[in-house]
């Protein structure tokens, strides 16, 4: 996706506003996509809220405590009038969601959400329904239609609520839906070759960060749970098909039917052939 902004002012460069009138207001929102290194420092910080969802990459933050990382997934909400400074942090492409928002319930709303303010906050799912309201926030800023602050305070309310609900407070619990995209392709293709950045990138997530929920999820790593799925195709080819064990190898992702020898028999105790004779399904 590329980058996109959307100001309530379009007239205006100034959208940091501070109301104290409307309950809710979103003062701008956007996608972020950096490809090279950035810096931004705010040393008065803003008059409004501003929250950050990272999609793909690596956002280093300064807080009270020190430099902070946020991951995909992970998300931060600086509180009006801190100071900030961000950067990209490592060689990927760094995207983000991000909203300023303003109001007089928009403290009382993180607090009855649970949602601290100037800190890093993980989530354990809900990507594709935040992509999907911030695609509906980013229409109503394009429309511009009657009622378009009160729809938008509505988004920001289920964009909140969505993000409270999959909140993680303290260690990592993780959600099935974080890697559905990625889990179906390997169940389709799992007889190409399909790498980790591949299926990381499908998540919007980082590899390791791919790595840690997928094991966590499955038991297994990437690479060993495509393993098992080509074993286990291979078990059934050779106990109920005339293919050769080469043409097998080709069918389950091993060129080098040698190679598929020596994993076959490793993981199952057995060579191919043996395993085949003592499985063969044809009635005698």
């Amino acid at each position: 996706m590329k980058p996109q902004n959307y100001y309530r002012v379009i007239e205006s460069t100034e959208n940091d506003f501070e109301r104290q009138d409307r309950y809710l207001q979103i003062n701008c929102t956007g996608l972020t996509s950096m490809d090279r290194d950035f810096l931004t420092f705010n040393p008065t910080g803003r008059r409004d809220w501003y929250l950050q969802y990272i999609l793909q990459g690596e956002l280093c933050t300064r807080l009270a405590t020190g430099n902070a990382s946020v991951f995909p997934g992970e998300f931060i909400i600086y509180s009006p009038r801190t100071p900030f400074r961000y950067f990209r942090q490592g060689e990927e492409v760094l995207r983000y969601y991000w909203i300023h928002f303003t109001g007089n319930e928009a403290e009382a709303l993180l607090r009855r959400l649970d949602l601290p303010a100037n800190t890093v906050i993980p989530c354990s799912g809900g990507m594709e329904r935040l992509e999907r309201l911030f695609q509906r926030l980013f229409q109503e800023f394009l429309l511009r239609e009657p009622g378009m602050d009160d729809a938008c305070a509505s988004l920001l309310i289920r964009v909140l609520t969505t993000l409270s609900r999959n909140r993680n407070s303290g260690e990592d619990v993780f959600s099935a839906e974080q890697i559905y995209t990625s889990l179906a392709r390997i169940h389709q293709c799992f007889s190409e070759p399909l790498s980790v950045e591949q299926l990381a990138a499908m998540e919007h997530l980082s590899p390791s960060r791919y790595r840690t929920v997928f094991r966590d999820l499955t038991g297994l790593s990437p690479s060993d749970y495509i393993v098992s799925l080509r074993l286990y195709r291979a078990e059934e080819l050779l106990a109920t098909s005339d293919l050769t064990v080469k043409e097998i190898s080709h069918d389950c992702g091993y060129p080098d039917p040698l190679y598929f020898s020596r994993i076959f028999k490793k993981k199952k105790g057995v060579s191919p052939s043996e395993f085949r004779v003592r499985n063969r399904s044809d009635p005698e």
